[in-house]
């Protein structure tokens, strides 16, 4: 139930089918607050493991959800469970496009793959 007025006297009113849906979700504490980490060729070799691990695992609610990568996850890493990827440009070739989307969908056969290309004139 919520308090909702038209014309300056509130009254009860039942939820909607979506404010429903989401008292329950936060009711139940099933939503997870996003947790983002960098995975660079830059960082130490011993940071960029524990990163993967703690995404992989993902057994505290601080540990990364979304990770923003260079090509460092590109190639040789079994990452587990992503289940999309969104990249920043098009790769120059149609094998390096789909070794890097590869990444998705190993676990459960799909995912969603975002493309934005920016154009520079």
């Amino acid at each position: 139930m919520e308090y909702f007025s038209e014309k300056g006297i509130y009254e009860k009113v039942d939820f909607d089918i979506r404010q429903k849906y989401y008292q329950d979700r936060y009711q139940k504490g099933t939503l997870r607050r996003v947790v983002a980490q960098e995975h660079t060729g830059i960082l130490d070799t011993e940071l960029r493991e524990k990163i993967e691990d703690d995404f992989k695992t993902a057994s505290h609610q601080d540990d990364p959800n979304i990770l923003t990568c260079t090509s460092t996850l590109e190639m040789g890493i079994d990452i587990g469970a992503i289940s999309s990827t969104l990249l920043c440009s098009i790769l120059p070739t149609t094998s390096n496009y789909l070794q890097r989307i590869g990444r998705a969908g190993r676990s459960t056969g799909t995912a969603l793959i975002i493309s934005a290309v920016l154009w520079h004139l």
